[in-house]
């Protein structure tokens, strides 16, 4: 029961972002990261990497009822890193993980509200590219948490 519920929240996350982060795995029984941040050619530099500026999200999948979602270089405001407080745990420069269980993917939705009110009209932000990677972020957050519950709605 657990590895068919397992299998149904990796098929949705799959039918939502098309393949695992290590496109050389097609079978859906050894993947488990995801690439959440919906990047494109466009968001990688010469160097082969994400732009500095570009907030990369990873989503691993181990159990049916549980992922955890890394960022790093989540776009900042004071209520994002309250949040991060409560929920994240972090590591490296600017990354954080959090964990994710069943029927709390609201959180995601939560967080993206906090980073959207970054940029909205009338506050004043010190980071330019935030006009940019604000809303892909929040884009990102909401796609997330619709393919978690498409995922746990079974």
């Amino acid at each position: 029961m657990a590895l068919d519920a397992l299998r149904e929240l990796k098929q949705a996350l799959l039918d939502t972002y098309g393949g695992f982060a290590d496109g050389r795995i097609k079978k859906i029984d050894v993947g488990d990261r995801f690439i959440v941040d919906k990047r494109t050619l466009n968001d990688i530099a010469a160097d082969s990497n994400v732009y500095g500026w570009f907030c990369s999200m990873f989503l691993e999948v181990k159990q049916s009822e549980e992922v955890i979602l890394t960022m790093l270089n989540i776009p900042e405001s004071a209520a994002v890193r309250a949040w991060l407080d409560r929920y994240g745990e972090p590591f490296a420069r600017y990354g954080f993980k959090t964990r994710v269980a069943r029927g709390e993917q609201g959180r995601l939705i939560e967080l993206a509200e906090l980073i959207e009110a970054i940029t909205a009209p009338g506050n004043r932000y010190d980071v330019k590219h935030y006009k940019y990677s604000v809303p892909r972020v929040v884009d990102a957050l909401h796609t997330l948490q619709a393919a978690l519950t498409k995922g746990w709605s079974a």
